[in-house]
């Protein structure tokens, strides 16, 4: 159905836009490669279809980028409901198809432009999907050589998942694992498909082969976030227990960690910026950092959500990026942040770096 979100403009606390609609905590959200779709999902089992139509962009108003003062595009919403919480969600490279893990182990592949499931992976009694939560889908990216033929995914059910996105097969199951697996990405080249969890590792499996290719050591408590570089040169790793790692990929070891990223925070999802020089980091403190790769250090912090932020999603072109949280709203920020106008609420961000 049609409805269900509005955007509201530029915020005291830095924020560019801010969009509403979702009921209860946002888990999930994704951007199409063209930038004018957002999928976005969480606890209230809907899945919420962003777009601006042809040429549309809310970051930009008026013709001018970044005018904060200046009346945007209101996107049209398409919601779709789910039979289960919505705990992630992608794009396809193609920009074709928008896939869905959720509490149920099911996957829904979902047409973009029609918004009509087209497969539902997994989630029944043949033993071929997810027979507990997925916590994470992802498809193969633009760098693969298959870019958007395959979906990865993984549960509490210690498995990860290669999926056929347009047949909806089910093309591999990698069991390794020995606890519950909560993260997992595509590096850039589709080469591998990182993996972790509870058992406090990151896995590395070669897919082709189906093969477990490689395991990193070092988190102490459970893994939530993985992600890979654009030259797939570095992972980052974050997750329950309050360290970061940033893991130089050549030498398979740490090229630095910070076990205290947010203090005692556990951090939900770190994500690379598109240019590789910097880390955002998004927790349990309500707190986004931005965090300077060669230096190792926090250059920003921005306070903008009342609740704990969940997930991150940078634009390809790294000039922003999109925030979920438990408060239920999405926000859209300028990158690298900016201080708000207002004085009394300068406190919220901290800025000591510049940009891309």
């Amino acid at each position: 159905e049609f409805g269900g979100g509005e955007a509201e403009g530029a915020g005291s606390d830095g924020s560019l836009m801010t969009f509403k609609g979702h009921t209860s905590a946002v888990y999930a959200v994704a951007l199409s490669p063209s930038d004018q779709k957002m999928a976005t999902g969480g606890q209230d089992k809907t899945l919420r279809l962003w777009s601006w139509g042809d040429g549309g962009d809310p970051r930009t108003a008026d013709g001018a980028p970044w005018a904060a003062d200046a009346d945007r595009a209101a996107p049209t919403v398409r919601t779709i409901s789910h039979d289960g919480i919505i705990l992630s969600a992608d794009i396809s490279a193609t920009g074709r198809h928008v896939v869905t893990g959720s509490v149920t182990g099911k996957l829904h592949l979902t047409d973009l432009k029609t918004a009509e499931v087209v497969h539902t992976l997994g989630g029944d009694s043949t033993a071929l999907g997810h027979q507990m939560k997925c916590y994470m889908v992802k498809f193969t990216g633009a760098g693969s050589t298959c870019p958007g033929d395959y979906i990865g995914s993984c549960s509490l059910d210690r498995t990860v998942r290669l999926w056929d996105s347009e047949t909806g097969a089910l093309r591999g199951t990698f069991k390794g694992h020995k606890d519950n697996v909560f993260s997992c990405e595509f590096s850039t080249n589709g080469r591998l498909l990182a993996s972790a969890g509870d058992d406090l590792v990151v896995r590395l499996w070669d897919w082709r082969a189906a093969t477990q290719a490689h395991v990193l050591s070092g988190h102490k408590k459970t893994v939530w976030s993985t992600h890979w570089s654009a030259s797939d040169e570095m992972l980052v790793s974050a997750g329950m227990g309050h360290e970061l790692i940033v893991w130089d990929m050549k030498m398979m070891k740490p090229r630095w960690r910070n076990d205290r990223p947010h203090g005692c925070t556990p951090v939900h999802r770190a994500i690379f910026s598109p240019c590789e020089k910097y880390i955002l980091t998004g927790a349990r403190d309500r707190r986004i950092c931005m965090w300077d790769v060669n230096r190792a250090e926090v250059t920003a912090s921005l306070s903008g959500h009342s609740g704990s932020v969940y997930n991150l999603c940078f634009y390809p072109s790294g000039d922003s990026f999109l925030s979920t949280s438990i408060d239920s709203t999405i926000k859209l920020w300028k990158f690298p942040p900016e201080p708000p106008a207002e004085k009394s609420q300068v406190a919220s961000v901290t800025l000591t770096s510049p940009g891309c």
